[in-house]
């Protein structure tokens, strides 16, 4: 099976540290997407999924916030999922307006980087990765070897 067919990406033009409650909720809909197409029976419309949804990213999100590395796992941090975040810029001081200098030397070598941790996932197990881009972050999402029972532990696994 080739690797692209099982990436699912999904593009937001939000800049993820200009309203951390937006960005949550919108990540929470395209995780809780990707999760109602592989495991059919979980309510993904659900309050008490959503809210738990975007309650985790708002912790993850806020955390990220505080680093500075620019690439940063959170495992089991996401119910269901492990986390790799790859900051493409550095989140801006707050400042009335900046202007953020891309590089088109370094945004290969980002992809590179993504595409290779992807590829050697692929190796071990064929299971469906989400990526979400962002403006200024790429978020690539590894499901646990059992999403349903990470679901279970973290009490998200609501069915119809």
């Amino acid at each position: 099976m080739n690797s692209t067919e099982n990436i699912i990406k999904k593009q937001n033009s939000l800049a993820t540290f200009d309203d951390l409650s937006k960005t949550a909720k919108c990540l929470a809909q395209d995780i809780s997407a990707f999760l109602s197409d592989e495991i059919e029976e979980l309510n993904v419309y659900s309050y008490v999924f959503r809210s738990g949804m975007e309650r985790a990213l708002s912790r993850v999100l806020s955390s990220l916030y505080k680093q500075a590395q620019p690439v940063v796992i959170f495992p089991d941090s996401i119910p269901g999922f492990t986390m790799m975040v790859f900051k493409k810029t550095q989140p801006p001081a707050p400042v009335k307006s900046a202007k953020v200098a891309r590089s088109p030397v370094e945004e290969p070598k980002e992809a590179s980087a993504i595409d290779n941790v992807i590829g050697r996932f692929f190796s071990k197990n064929q299971q469906k990765v989400l990526v979400i881009e962002n403006n200024d972050i790429l978020f690539a999402l590894f499901p646990v070897s059992d999403t349903r029972k990470n679901l279970k532990e973290m009490e998200l696994y609501i069915t119809f």
